[in-house]
């Protein structure tokens, strides 16, 4: 016991992707990467059948390397397939270590000169966000990079680019601008450059890729400077070679010997002993007293100190709560974004942390071009933010993990004895491997980033995973969760400590790397690595949309576990993002959408009658099949003549909500706060068919609004209405709702209601007339009783349990009464995004109070009306009319401002992002025209009128009598 624990040996892992010929190169999807990979690894034969959805599916042949169409059009048709590796070592997936890329097939490894990757990300920004498609390599911007990378070359042209030559030029077009896939490479390459900026700050110019026998493609005669500046960095000095063969593991670089591409002892090492750039401020910020956190953030430094690295997040309610944990690091904190890590105050550093001396990194040798290239090319400065862990116990977590129908007076937290944030519990790790026992005192709300950081400390493990028996302790990764809420911890409890690296590097290269094995040591693994993403949106992907169980069963799990555990990483790793990068992850996740042989997209046409939208809508919904739901949606309205190419379905959406009390009376009512929620399930229930607008099945209206509000969070859409909080509460979560927040949700919605104030409670039942009431409630719309408790009828208000009566009967009104409305509100949502009300990423992404805001859209205020005339693009010939249609707006009030915004675009309100592109361009015509718009494009179509008034006039009749689409 104690004994010392010899260092690991590196473990390394063949990390492969699987790609498709079609004329380039391209990776199959993510969902099936794993497939693919674990077959290759079994090899229980040569041929399998990869389903792709229920009507595409190929013979997958390993042997020749071929995929062949089983199902589908074009059935016979065969492509060649391949397998591409990248040997990794396991350093390069863990948070606070080094690990390298010692061999890779893949080009981008194989460049190495930080500005060719700059130019490489310019290029993908262009093509995504500027609708470039032609890149001229003759260009200042891409001469000496892109102009003289092979490999640059290469990875353009595998993700949809083709070299195209005029005469001595050449130029790169972007002919298929596949969006996931052009994020996708832009999101590795920016990972990339980070690692190789990160490794100039320590003065390790070593390449990520050695040993390749092309590897050198991208070297340049000339060091070149950045195309976004030039480095202030300092150049760097050579030293003679430092020989010794007592450490032969140390002089090639930690790696085992004999490997593809490593150094020799023989070989040498060049020590280069620059300092890296100094910074003017390498102490500590000093916090506020009031919260505790830094008033300005430290500079990223990296050093080879020990320093705690934990990890940020904001809980997913309506505050913010300040990040937490404790990990491992090598002194270095930042922000990234997302607030990847927090540093305490009165935390121990090594002096190497913000330490300015210069740092001694051996290398191997090296070509003294590439050494000159690299040196040059790759001294950029990284600079991150650290920021100060709060004081004072760990954050509560959001909810409850239990779900209670009916809460108690305890379950809800009424009355009940408060316990000290500062109780700890006395547990047991044990590391059997080392014949070791340590004891841990947890403190109350101690999280599984505490477990792990004791864990290595007493294992001396990189990677250590703890395990008790029966415990599923990796769904403590969730944000908010403690280990006591999940493990329901007990004095003397016992939690083996296991060496989890080996077994991560095989079930990585086997492609049986489960969600449940990355939560367990979520807060140790460097989640900015793109391939740890791409396993988790992958898989996740795949376990939604239900093509997952072949995997599933190879990996010996089942697939709502495997979502349990999904749900945890989702929250952790995207949870503090800004709400549209979250919900860019929600989209990311939904189902593929089914395509035919040629990769064209199925589209999905909605017919609907203009005349009676919101009933001809529903019905169309509900007679979908769900997989439908996964194409493209095209609205099609009666008798209009309109192309749908965005246009028409904004207007679908927007015209919805504002349907939903007129056409729909018996089902969905106003609050007095102006919200709109459905009526107690009992009453709609008992409502005649007539009064549903002739629709047969009340469930299914719900669930067909359930679908429509899930397609507008596809589409980024509104629906134009606000739905009730406490509705959406009970559809998106699970957790018990506490009086307090019963009485504010009530408020919220009914105003001034004597049940959401203190006076229940605060005055004597005699006075309230509360003596005469029982512990039931008389359903809204309908003579039916219900008991709150066993035998309610009969159990009178008094004193003793008023609290009680009031938790329970406003449960019920809220909650209780329609839960039959939100199960199949929520079965339509999942239709769409797929999981469960516990997994579906929509409700694990967004609060209650976010889906309102989603759905309901915002009206055109003066700010964001002052917002769409800064961004209108405007032409020069009606740039006069331009104004006066802005000062008609500013002077107008906001039902002018909502019916020209549905003339110009098709929705009434504006989205939760606002107006994004406006345009407004001339149209033939004079004073008596009237003004033409285009929804799909945004566009205003403005005739050369002569006066304000005769702008103003026309542009009434136009909002007051268009109503419908046609093609001119």
């Amino acid at each position: 016991q104690g004994g010392h624990c010899p260092p690991p040996l590196i473990a390394m892992a063949e990390f492969a992707r699987w790609q498709w010929e079609d004329g380039i190169w391209k990776d199959f999807a993510e969902q099936f990467q794993a497939e693919m990979e674990t077959a290759f690894q079994t090899r229980e034969k040569d041929t399998f059948i990869l389903e792709i959805s229920p009507t595409l599916a190929f013979r997958i042949d390993l042997r020749n390397m071929t995929q062949t169409t089983t199902k589908g059009n074009n059935q016979g048709y065969e492509r060649r397939i391949r397998r591409k590796t990248r040997r990794i070592e396991a350093g390069y997936f863990l948070l606070g270590y080094e690990g390298e890329i010692t061999a890779s097939d893949c080009n981008l490894d194989k460049i190495k000169a930080v500005p060719v990757l700059e130019a490489l990300n310019l290029v993908l920004h262009k093509v995504m966000y500027e609708d470039e498609i032609s890149v001229p390599l003759a260009d200042d911007a891409f001469r000496e990079t892109l102009g003289k990378s092979k490999p640059a070359e290469r990875y353009l042209m595998e993700r949809g680019f083709e070299m195209h030559k005029e005469g001595q030029s050449r130029f790169l077009v972007c002919l298929d601008a596949d969006a996931d896939r052009l994020k996708a490479a832009s999101e590795e390459v920016t990972a990339y450059l980070k690692k190789l900026r990160g490794t100039s700050e320590t003065c390790n110019v070593e390449s990520n890729v050695v040993g390749n026998e092309d590897s050198s493609d991208d070297l340049i005669d000339n060091p070149l400077p950045s195309i976004f500046g030039e480095s202030s960095s300092p150049s760097w000095t050579l030293t003679s070679p430092v020989e010794s063969t007592e450490n032969p593991q140390a002089l090639s670089g930690g790696y085992p010997t004999g490997l593809p591409g490593t150094p020799s002892a023989s070989e040498g090492v060049f020590v280069f002993g620059a300092e890296p750039p100094a910074t003017s401020n390498n102490e500590v910020p000093e916090q506020t007293q009031a919260s505790g956190r830094t008033e300005q953030p430290a500079p990223r430094r990296r050093g080879r100190g020990r320093g705690r690295r934990g990890r940020g997040f904001a809980e997913l309610d309506e505050s913010a709560a300040g990040g937490q944990g404790r990990g491992p690091g090598r002194g270095r904190a930042s922000q990234n974004g997302r607030m990847r890590g927090q540093r305490s105050n009165n935390m121990e550093l090594s002096p190497a942390v913000f330490d300015d001396s210069p740092t001694r990194t051996e290398l191997p040798k090296r070509d003294s071009e590439e050494r000159s290239i690299v040196e040059e090319s790759n001294n950029v400065a990284s600079p991150s933010n650290a920021f100060a862990l709060p004081e004072g116990p760990l954050s509560t977590p959001v909810s409850s993990y239990s779900y209670s129908a009916t809460p108690t007076a305890a379950s809800a937290g009424l009355r009940t004895p408060s316990t000290s944030s500062m109780s700890r519990l006395s547990i047991v790790l044990v590391v059997p491997s080392l014949a070791k026992e340590s004891a841990l005192e947890l403190p109350d709300g101690a999280t599984l980033e505490y477990l792990l950081d004791h864990a290595k400390e007493v294992s001396g493990f990189r990677l250590p995973v703890p395990q008790m028996q029966g415990k599923d302790l990796g769904l403590a990764a969730e944000p908010g969760t403690t280990l006591q809420q999940i493990a329901k911890l007990k004095p003397g409890n016992r939690i083996e400590i296991r060496d989890f690296e080996a077994t991560f590097i095989e079930k990585l290269q086997s492609g049986l790397i489960r969600l449940q094995d990355l939560a367990l040591v979520a807060p140790l693994l460097d989640w900015e690595k793109p391939e740890l993403t791409k396993i988790l949106l992958g898989r996740l992907q795949s376990l939604l949309d239900g093509s997952c169980s072949a995997w599933c069963a190879a990996a010996e799990c089942k697939v709502e576990e495997e979502l349990s555990y999904g749900r945890a990483l989702l929250r952790r790793q995207y949870g503090s993002l800004e709400l549209e990068e979250r919900l860019a992850v929600c989209r990311r996740l939904l189902p593929n959408p089914l395509r035919d042989i040629n990769r064209v997209e199925f589209k999905t046409v909605l017919h609907v009658d203009r005349s009676k939208l919101l009933v001809s809508a529903l019905e169309a919904l509900s007679k979908l099949d769900a997989a439908k739901l996964r194409n493209n949606l095209v609205i099609d309205f009666k008798g209009e003549t309109a192309e749908d190419h965005g246009g028409p379905r904004r207007e679908f959406f927007g015209s919805l909500g504002p349907r939903l009390v007129s056409d729909l009376p018996a089902l969905w009512r106003r609050l007095p706060r102006g919200a709109v929620v459905p009526f107690p399930d009992l009453a709609a229930e008992s409502t005649p068919k007539e009064a549903r607008g002739g629709l047969e099945d009340v469930r299914d209206i719900y669930r067909s609004f359930g679908r429509a509000c899930g397609l507008a969070a596809k589409y980024g859409e509104v629906i134009g209405e606000e739905i009730a909080g406490f509705f959406l509460h009970q559809v998106a979560r699970d957790d018990t709702v506490g009086l307090e927040e019963l009485q504010k949700q009530l408020s919220e919605t009914d105003g001034d209601d004597f049940r959401a104030t203190n006076q229940p409670l605060s005055r004597p039942v005699q006075e309230t007339g509360l003596s005469s009431q029982t512990l039931s409630r008389v359903i809204s719309g309908t003579k039916h009783e219900v008991d709150l408790v066993p035998g309610g009828k009969n159990v009178t208000v008094t004193e003793e349990n008023k609290e009680e009566w009031l938790l329970l009967h406003l449960h019920h009104k809220l909650y209780g009464s329609l839960q039959k409305a939100a199960d199949n509100f929520r079965e339509g949502l999942l239709d769409v995004f797929g999981g469960s009300r516990r997994t579906c990423p929509l409700l694990v992404l967004l609060t209650p109070a976010e889906l309102a805001r989603l759905w309901a859209g915002s009206a055109v205020s003066d700010e964001e009306l002052q917002r769409w005339q800064d961004l209108s693009s405007v032409s020069s010939e009606v740039r006069q009319q331009a104004d006066w249609l802005f000062e008609i707006l500013h002077e107008g009030d906001e039902e002018l401002r909502s019916r020209v915004l549905k003339f110009a675009t098709g929705a009434t309100r504006l989205s939760h992002n606002g107006v994004k592109t406006f345009e407004i361009q001339p149209k033939d015509g004079e004073d008596k025209s009237l003004p033409g718009a285009m929804t799909c494009a945004n566009m205003l179509q403005l005739p050369r009128y002569s006066t304000k008034a005769a702008l103003a006039e026309q542009l009434k009749k136009a909002i007051e009598n268009c109503d419908g689409f046609q093609i001119l």
